[in-house]
């Protein structure tokens, strides 16, 4: 398996969550689909619940027709993922600043969650990373 790693420069910082400024997101994307990977945006800055954020990530990649909406329903679906998804994956997320504003503890877990899901996906030797735009990021 071939891990895309960003040049330096794209991500200001190294460290969880990946944050690209508003201003590199189509570079970010331009670069990692010429390195082979899957890439997808998300909008979550209208979601209102998790069955609302699933959902939009199961508009973007292939789930199981059985897979539910909840967090539990993609830990209970991770194998055939696993199995059915084009990796590298790399899921753009754009919106979490005005989520956090709107709705903190949706937004808080949606880090940690997806968190959780990259470092599972790590440790059975793919690559799913989560790439959150934040306009501040430009300016650290």
């Amino acid at each position: 398996m071939t891990w895309i790693q960003p040049p330096a420069g794209l991500i200001p910082h190294s460290g969880v969550p990946l944050l690209v400024g508003g201003a590199s997101r189509m570079k970010a994307r331009d670069y990692y689909q010429s390195a082979g990977g899957t890439v997808v945006e998300l909008a979550v800055a209208d979601v209102q619940t998790v069955k609302d954020l699933i959902d939009a990530l199961k508009s973007l990649l292939p789930f199981p027709e059985w897979c539910g909406s909840s967090w539990d329903a993609l830990d209970d679906a991770f194998e055939e993922l696993r199995e059915g998804w084009s990796f590298p994956v790399i899921i753009i997320v754009d919106g979490l600043p005005e989520l956090l504003g709107r709705n903190r503890q949706l937004g808080l877990q949606t880090v940690i969650r997806f968190n959780g899901l990259t470092e599972a996906f790590s440790s059975a030797s793919a690559q799913l990373e989560f790439i959150y735009v934040d306009d501040g990021a430009e300016r650290q």
